[in-house]
C-alpha cells in the first residue's frame, strides 16, 4: 500500500492539497485520491474533488467513481459526478482488449442554471508489439438550460489509432 500527499501555494493566495492512495490485494488493484482547493475567484469558494478506482485483477472487471464540488456565492455550486465501467480480457494473442461504459453528470455547470449528462461506450483493440491501440466509442452529451440559448444533444462518433513511441 502506498500513501501520498501533494500541495502548492500559488500566486494570489490560491492553494491546493490532494491526498492519494493506492495498493493491491487480495486479487484487487485499487486507488483513489482526495483533493481541496481554494482557487480564489470572485464568488468562489473553495473547489474539492476525489475518485477512486478497483481492478479485478482475474476477471479484469473494473469500476471508477469520481466527484467534484466548486462552492459559488451567487449561483448554485458547481457539481459533477461520474462512473464508468469496465472489461479488461484477452480474445486475442496479440493484445488485450478494454472495454467500458461511462456516465458523467453535472449540476450548474457551466453557469448556476445548466443540467446536463453524457453517457458512453468503448472499445480499445491493443496490439502489443506494435505499440498501437485501435478504439471505437459512442458518446451522448445532452444539457439542459434555463436560460439563452437552448442547446440540442450532441451525439460523437469516433474510430482512430494511437501509436505509443
Amino acid at each position: 500500500m502506498l500513501w501520498w500527499v501533494a500541495g502548492s501555494a500559488i500566486s494570489d493566495q490560491r492553494y491546493d492539497a490532494a491526498l492519494y492512495w493506492g495498493g493491491q490485494g487480495y486479487g484487487f488493484k485499487a486507488a483513489g485520491a482526495a483533493a481541496f482547493a481554494d482557487p480564489n475567484r470572485d464568488n468562489t469558494d473553495f473547489q474539492y474533488d476525489g475518485s477512486f478506482s478497483l481492478l479485478h485483477e482475474d476477471t479484469g472487471l473494473n469500476l471508477t467513481l469520481s466527484a467534484g464540488l466548486l462552492e459559488r456565492d451567487n449561483q448554485g455550486d458547481a457539481r459533477n459526478l461520474y462512473a464508468k465501467a469496465g472489461w479488461l480480457t484477452r480474445f486475442f494473442s496479440f493484445g488485450e482488449t478494454a472495454f467500458g461504459v461511462d456516465y458523467t453528470r453535472s449540476l450548474n455547470l457551466p453557469t448556476g442554471r445548466d443540467d446536463g449528462y453524457s453517457v458512453g461506450a468503448a472499445v480499445v483493440q491493443n496490439f502489443e508489439a506494435y505499440g498501437t491501440e485501435i478504439y471505437l466509442l459512442y458518446r451522448l452529451h445532452s444539457l439542459d438550460r434555463d436560460v439563452a440559448p437552448s442547446v440540442h444533444d450532441i451525439s460523437v462518433g469516433s474510430i482512430g489509432a494511437r501509436v505509443k513511441f
